[in-house]
């Protein structure tokens, strides 16, 4: 049996417990950053365009491989690096040269970068090229928005329509 004491010792330790599960479930404030900032968020995956051209053999190479290896096209796997550009207000917050993924470097290139920006206007501009030959940046969104505090603005780039879309 229990005695009074042991009791009164159980549900003390239990209240200080709870109270501390209590205060910590709410204290402190955690604050990722200031109420004032909106967050811009640049977040995409694209495939850069294969290196090389495609190659027709000939019917002499294909008659020395074997019957199993008798392809007449053969394409290049490696996809070119992407150039991505974040620019706000005249100023380059993020300017990178992104590798696509994969062992033969044939897969998508992600990016995800943010950034908290004061709130207000702010001219937005986010282009990409997706081939190292490319002189200019064929694909580029151009935009003066105002941004509220705490705002969270998405920038993705849509492959179907091949334009940056914000969410």
């Amino acid at each position: 049996m229990f005695s009074w004491r042991q009791w009164l010792g159980q549900a003390l330790f239990y209240s200080l417990f709870f109270g501390l599960v209590g205060y910590f479930s709410s204290a402190p404030v955690y604050q990722r950053y200031d109420h004032d900032l909106a967050m811009i968020k640049l977040s995409l995956q694209h495939a850069g365009k294969t290196l090389g051209e495609c190659q027709i053999r000939s019917a002499e190479e294909l008659a020395q491989l074997a019957p199993n290896m008798r392809i007449a096209k053969i394409c290049p796997r490696q996809r070119s690096p992407l150039q991505l550009d974040l620019l706000i207000d005249g100023l380059a917050v993020y300017s990178e040269q992104l590798d696509p993924r994969g062992i033969h470097n044939d897969g998508l290139t992600s990016v995800y970068f943010r950034v908290p920006v004061d709130s207000g206007k702010i001219d937005l501009l986010v282009r990409m090229k997706d081939h190292l030959e490319q002189a200019e940046f064929p694909y580029q969104l151009k935009q003066t928005i105002t941004l509220k505090p705490a705002q969270v603005l998405v920038i993705d780039f849509d492959d179907q329509g091949k334009k940056f879309t914000i969410i």
